[in-house]
C-alpha cells in the first residue's frame, strides 16, 4: 500500500484520523523516504482531496518534529497562491509548524504572506499570525514584524482579537508595548460582545502592569 492509499480521501474517510495517524507514524519511524513521497504528492498531485490530505499529514509531522519535516517548505510555499481557499489554509497551517526553521526565507516573502492572510479565511489568518510571531522572535525582524502584527490586531475579527493579542503580549518587546495598548484600547470601544470586552480588558490590565501604567 502506497502512502497515497493511506490518506483519508483514498480510504473514503471524512475525518482526519488517517492523515494524523500517517503523519505520526512517519515521524515515529523517522522515515525520510516517506517524507519525500509526501512531498512529491504535494508537488505533483492535482486532486484537491489528495493535496489537502497530504498537507494535513505534513502539518501533523511538523507539530511532532519540525526539524524532520522542515524540507517540505519547497512544496508548501507555492501552494499559498493556490486558487482553492482550502488548499491555501492547509498550506498556511503546515507552514506554521516549520516556520522557525525558515525565518529568513519567510521574512523575505512577508509581503506575500500578509496579502494571503488579508484575503484568506480565519484559519489562514490564525496560522499567518503564528508565523508572524515566529518571525517576531528574531530581533533583526522585530521592527518590521511589530508593525505588521499591530495591523493584524487593528483589523482582526472580534472573536480572534483576544487570541492574537494574548499570543503577542506573551513575547512582546517593550518598544511595541505602547502600540499594542493603544490598538487594544481603540478596538475595545467597538466591541459589543461582553465576553470579548472582558477578555481584552484582562489583557490590557496585564499590559498596563508591564508598562507600569496606573
Amino acid at each position: 500500500m502506497t502512502l497515497a492509499d493511506q490518506l483519508a480521501s483514498s480510504l473514503g474517510e471524512r475525518s482526519q484520523l488517517p492523515n494524523k495517524a500517517l503523519g505520526a507514524e512517519i515521524v515515529r519511524s523517522q522515515d525520510k523516504a516517506a517524507l519525500n513521497e509526501i512531498r512529491e504528492l504535494i508537488s505533483k498531485n492535482q486532486k484537491l482531496a489528495v493535496l489537502g490530505d497530504a498537507l494535513k499529514v505534513v502539518e501533523i509531522m511538523g507539530e511532532l518534529d519540525s526539524a524532520f519535516t522542515k524540507e517540505a517548505i519547497d512544496q508548501i510555499l507555492p501552494l499559498l497562491d493556490h486558487p482553492s481557499n482550502k488548499i491555501q489554509w492547509r498550506a498556511m497551517s503546515a507552514l506554521s509548524t516549520i516556520a522557525r526553521h525558515h525565518t529568513k526565507l519567510l521574512f523575505e516573502n512577508v509581503s506575500q504572506l500578509i496579502e494571503i492572510m488579508n484575503a484568506g479565511s480565519v484559519i489562514t489568518k490564525d496560522h499567518g499570525v503564528k508565523i508572524m510571531l515566529c518571525l517576531y522572535e528574531n530581533p533583526s525582524y522585530q521592527n518590521t514584524i511589530g508593525v505588521l502584527l499591530n495591523e493584524q490586531i487593528l483589523q482582526a475579527p472580534d472573536n480572534q482579537l483576544g487570541q492574537y493579542a494574548e499570543k503577542w503580549s506573551k513575547r512582546i518587546d517593550s518598544n511595541d508595548l505602547g502600540a499594542l495598548i493603544r490598538s487594544l484600547e481603540t478596538r475595545q470601544s467597538d466591541l459589543h460582545n461582553p465576553s470579548h470586552q472582558k477578555r481584552i480588558a484582562k489583557i490590557l490590565k496585564k499590559l498596563y502592569k508591564t508598562a507600569n501604567i496606573k
